[in-house]
């Protein structure tokens, strides 16, 4: 890890905007970022929504560091050049890879997530699987949606957030029973 590169990338990410998105971009593809340093790049690509061309998130997607595979899959806003190395890394041997790659492919609508981010929402809850899950909710989500927030309190916002945009019977039924179990002290 280069400190220097490090501290710059952090300190850009919190700056934040337009600027900040462009020199984040060209640190990645024009490979000035390398070796650890580049997990942290792509941290900050993806905080910023710093666009990658293809061609480099695909080659950042078959790396072999698997921290470099998690952060590009971060990174990834359309499915087109990057649906084939994303569905291969929802098998990858490292947890973490394969997380990222399934929210990866619920973002941008992909079902083919479905299966692990449910198993995902089961066993580690968290509002970045909710939001996965909401672009490729059915049934069977919406239903899990509803344990996850009896189960965990915490997230019963993000779960009513993601019923919210459904567009469907039985997400506005879950919802209005979360809102109905929710203390009156703190309401929903």
């Amino acid at each position: 890890m280069v400190p220097e590169q490090a501290s710059a990338l952090q300190a850009l990410t919190a700056i934040g905007g337009a600027e900040a998105r462009r020199v984040v971009t060209q640190l990645v593809t024009d490979r000035i970022v390398q070796g650890p340093t580049l997990a942290t790049a792509l941290s900050a690509a993806a905080a910023l929504g710093a666009p990658l061309p293809p061609s480099r998130l695909a080659e950042l997607l078959r790396d072999a560091a698997p921290s470099i595979r998690a952060g590009a899959c971060r990174c990834v806003r359309l499915a087109a050049p990057q649906l084939a190395p994303l569905t291969e890394l929802l098998d990858d041997l490292h947890p973490h890879v394969a997380t990222a790659a399934a929210i990866a492919l619920g973002r941008i609508g992909r079902a083919e997530a479905r299966p692990r981010l449910i198993g995902l929402l089961r066993t580690q809850p968290s509002a970045e699987v909710i939001e996965a899950l909401t672009r490729i909710a059915d049934e069977e989500v919406i239903v899990a949606f509803g344990r996850a927030a009896r189960a965990m309190p915490d997230l019963t916002r993000p779960v009513l957030e993601a019923l919210d945009q459904l567009d469907e019977p039985r997400a506005a039924v879950v919802a209005s029973a979360l809102r109905d179990d929710a203390p009156q002290t703190n309401p929903l």
